[in-house]
């Protein structure tokens, strides 16, 4: 996890509690490819992994799994946009009020879990 190897932790102004670091990339891949190449690739610009996990910067996520078996290859991923707002499931089980300001912000969401199979 490139968090935990090059993520410096920060401390919360607030809190004082130490903050996990959250890390923003995208991964491209350059050059030329045949269209037989381009179609065994999963980073492939035209795949859905790289669509919606590995190209976009505004989406926070984190590789789960990957497991690739004879047939196919399978990805599990956790993702987040900035503009999530918590569920209902978030705000019950962080015990928000109906007034509560944390509805409106982005890092009480759950992320997303996302499964790609190709």
């Amino acid at each position: 996890e490139i968090e935990r190897l090059f993520g410096v932790p920060r401390v919360n102004a607030e809190t004082g509690e130490e903050e996990e670091p959250v890390s923003v990339w995208s991964h491209e891949l350059r050059g030329f490819r045949t269209d037989e190449e381009r179609r065994a690739n999963v980073y492939d610009d035209n795949s859905d992994l790289s669509n919606w996990i590995t190209s976009p910067l505004e989406v926070t996520k984190k590789q789960i799994v990957t497991v690739k078996t004879e047939i196919q290859q399978i990805d599990i991923w956790d993702a987040s946009e900035r503009e999530d707002l918590p569920s209902y499931e978030d705000g019950v089980r962080l015990g928000f009020g109906p007034d509560d300001p944390r509805w409106m912000q982005h890092e009480y969401a759950s992320p997303t879990r996302l499964l790609f199979l190709d």
